[in-house]
């Protein structure tokens, strides 16, 4: 950035604009949980700080969802070829998204779910999802597979259209929000 002479306020606001745009995605924790699953992106794109939270989020998850399953005993164990990849270091020395800094961490030997996204996180030679281990595979899975019909969002939007009338035409982006999500609380179970 310190290079930058005649291109840098240029960037300062794109960098700006990308912040307020995105700020709300880059702090849901389940917008982190799922860039972290993504083998190609990990952690290289958090802040510092960001890493070490970021990282016990994933593993609050898989613990709650492993008490969640009913076989508890199998679904954490970790195959020995995780640690022989993690042994073997990275064939790549040019990956353009590999930035280098790893996140500091304690190991607890008996806590898998532990060992287990720590080992995923110093892995380089994990590159596709298909790579993953079962647990972190089920994770990517729930975090990063889109809704598989459009009904619901054609529901939203066929309700949308009937909001928009002439006495509601000058209604704020705000209000509109609220007056659609109402129509639609009915079909949650809130109380």
């Amino acid at each position: 950035m310190k290079n930058l002479k005649f291109c840098q306020p240029l960037v300062l606001s794109l960098k700006k604009g990308l912040a307020k745009r995105f700020q709300r995605y880059m702090t849901c924790e389940n917008c982190q949980i799922s860039a972290v699953l993504i083998p190609k992106f990990i952690l290289n794109w958090a802040k510092p700080l960001d890493k070490v939270i970021i990282r016990q989020g994933l593993i609050d998850y898989l613990i709650s969802d492993n008490e969640k399953d009913d076989n508890t005993d199998n679904s954490l164990s970790l195959p020995m070829s995780i640690f022989r990849l993690l042994e073997l270091g990275s064939d790549s020395e040019d990956d353009f998204l590999q930035f280098g800094d790893t996140v500091e961490t304690d190991y607890f030997p008996n806590n898998n779910v532990q060992m287990l996204v720590d080992t995923y996180l110093s892995n380089t030679l994990i590159k596709t999802p298909n790579d993953l281990p079962l647990p972190l595979k089920k994770a990517y899975i729930r975090f990063n597979t889109a809704i598989p019909s459009s009904a619901p969002v054609e529901r939203l939007f066929t309700a949308g259209g009937q909001l928009m009338e002439k006495r509601k035409a000058k209604m704020a982006d705000k209000n509109f929000e609220m007056t659609l999500l109402q129509k639609y609380y009915k079909y949650f179970n809130i109380m």
